[in-house]
Formats: structure tokens, C-alpha cells, sequence
């Protein structure tokens, strides 16, 4: 009986938290973009510690850097480098190849950001640049309305993954976007941080996720869950 009350428990708890998912289904144009700049005494080099394509320990992931000798340099929008500027570009690039048949690499995404106005001089990507380019790729972009560490972790157990926009704190000094790729048995969040994968080695508290997270998002952020849609899932 004990149990048959915790299972209606909840499948309740997860129809209210699904109801608070948003649909970001509609452009949404925004001026504030993120750099991903870090403080360099916190921050790590991917150059020499991983290749551009990663299996993660917690799931068959495939990770991008952004400072990756073989794009670190290369200037998005023909000004900006990635290693600096190209948090936006990697964490989409991310997305769709591990979510669709696609493989892209943050140089493909860093071109196709600029060429449709999600690129800003000097200021990294415009916010939106995560849900509408996932809807543009093929995907669904949602945002996550409700901020507890259980909301956090729910879509997670149904293999979506979510992009946080970080502010101040482990993560950047400023703006930083990362995806979450999984949750632990102890309850915490594995996640693929595109500019320093020494984060994606450790797990990370979710009350600590969502007590760093930008206050300065736009485009429905700073939460955004993106999954494959109905027809991808058929065809897989």
C-alpha cells in the first residue's frame, strides 16, 4: 500500500511539473548575449586533455570545447574567437549531435549563429540562439518555468537534456551557457560546460545550479530543456 501511495505521489508531482514547461515555439529577439568569459585563475584548457569528440563517463555524450586546438581560433562572426566568445555556438552544436542524426562541429554552428543574427560583436550569442536554433535544427526547445532542484532533475530521467545560462559564480564571471547531460545515484547533476571540462568530471548539487544561474536572461531563460521531437523519436 506504502508504495502504490508514493507511485501516485509521483506520477502527480511529475503532470504538475511537465504543466509548467513552456513552449518557447515563437522568436524571440533579445540585445543581451553572453561572452562565456571566465576568471582565468578558475578556469582550464581543454587544449591537450580532450579530443573534440568526447564520450562522457556518465553516458555516450558526445562533448565539444571550445578550446579546442582546432577551432579555439577561429573567429565567429569573422571578429570573435570561439575560445573566448563561443560558448553559444558549442552548446548548440552539442545539441544537435547528440540529439538528431546530424554531427556538427561549433565551427558549423558558429557560421550558421552569425549568418542568422544570433551573433553580437564583441558580446558572444544572443540568448535566444539556444531555443530558436534547436527548433531550427529540428528539435524542442521548452522552458523550465518551475526552479526546484526536482524540476531541475526531471527531464533528465526522460534522456532530454537542459541548457543553463549561468551567471557569476563556479561556471564564468559574467555569462556562461552549459547543458545538463544526467543526474547521479547521490541526486546530483553531471553536466558538459563547453569552456572548461574539468566541470564535467564532477557531479554538481542542483541547489547550487540554480542559485548560480544568470538573472539577466532573455529568450525564456535561463532554463531551457530541449529534447528530440515526435518525429525523430520515430525514425530512431
Amino acid at each position: 500500500m506504502r508504495k502504490k501511495i508514493l507511485l501516485f505521489l509521483f506520477i502527480i508531482a511529475a503532470c504538475f511539473l511537465f504543466a509548467a514547461i513552456k513552449v518557447n515555439a515563437f522568436p524571440i529577439f533579445s540585445s543581451n548575449a553572453e561572452s562565456c568569459f571566465k576568471l582565468e585563475k578558475n578556469s582550464t584548457k581543454s587544449s591537450g586533455i580532450l579530443s573534440s569528440l568526447y564520450l562522457s563517463p556518465q553516458s555516450s555524450f558526445i562533448y565539444y570545447s571550445q578550446t579546442d586546438p582546432e577551432w579555439k581560433d577561429y573567429l565567429y562572426g569573422g571578429r570573435d574567437p570561439l575560445s573566448k566568445y563561443g560558448c553559444g555556438p558549442t552548446v548548440l552544436a552539442m545539441l544537435v549531435s547528440n540529439l538528431t542524426s546530424r554531427t556538427v562541429t561549433p565551427v558549423d554552428m558558429a557560421d550558421w549563429a552569425s549568418e542568422h543574427g544570433y551573433w553580437s560583436a564583441g558580446g558572444g550569442s544572443r540568448h535566444n540562439l539556444i531555443p530558436e536554433g534547436a527548433i531550427a535544427f529540428g528539435l524542442k526547445a521548452e522552458s523550465l518555468s518551475i526552479r526546484s532542484p526536482e524540476a531541475l532533475k526531471l527531464p533528465l530521467y526522460y534522456n532530454k537534456l537542459i541548457v543553463l545560462l549561468m551567471g557569476p559564480g563556479h561556471f564564468t564571471q559574467r555569462g556562461h551557457f552549459i547543458i545538463l547531460t544526467g543526474v547521479t545515484d547521490n541526486g546530483n547533476i553531471t553536466v558538459a560546460d563547453p569552456f572548461n571540462p574539468s566541470n564535467n568530471t564532477v557531479s554538481w548539487p542542483p541547489e547550487l545550479l540554480l542559485d548560480e544561474l544568470s538573472s539577466r536572461s532573455t529568450a525564456g531563460g535561463p532554463v531551457w530543456v530541449i529534447s528530440a521531437s515526435a518525429k525523430m523519436e520515430q525514425e530512431s
